[in-house]
């Protein structure tokens, strides 16, 4: 999974807990430093903060939402605007989680864990529906 944080204590956290949890991470600290890495590593999953330089995280899961090798990429916003306009405006261009801060390691964890069940659910209707057709 990918984490984009860019601050570097947040990011540390969150990459402990992933890896003790038994996760294969990697991290960038921008949204451009992430396509790069999406593009090179395609993760299950993508944990991204909201407010980064160069490029936040709505204009990432924007790009990555319209990008047709990526657009079923999992992606959990991680924000302290946990407002309800915030939330939907999220929704409306691709998130599929929010985690709000401050979080703990259980809250993570469940995140996580619906995120990857989601994207192995999908993979394994893709097959059975491919096989349907054949």
């Amino acid at each position: 999974m990918l984490v984009v944080e860019d601050n570097n204590d947040l990011r540390n956290f969150i990459l402990e807990i992933l890896i003790q949890a038994g996760y294969n991470t990697t991290f960038a600290i921008n949204g451009e430093e992430a396509i790069e890495k999406v593009k090179s590593y395609k993760p299950d999953i993508i944990l991204t903060d909201l407010m980064m330089p160069k490029l936040s995280g709505a204009d990432l899961i924007q790009y990555l939402k319209s990008t047709e090798r990526f657009k079923t990429i999992p992606i959990a916003l991680l924000t302290a605007k946990a407002e309800a306009e915030t939330k939907k405006e999220m929704h409306i261009i691709g998130a599929d989680s929010f985690l709000s801060k401050p979080f703990n390691e259980d809250e993570l964890l469940a995140v996580v864990k619906n995120l990857l069940q989601l994207k192995f659910t999908e993979k394994y209707f893709v097959k059975e529906i491919l096989k349907a057709k054949s």
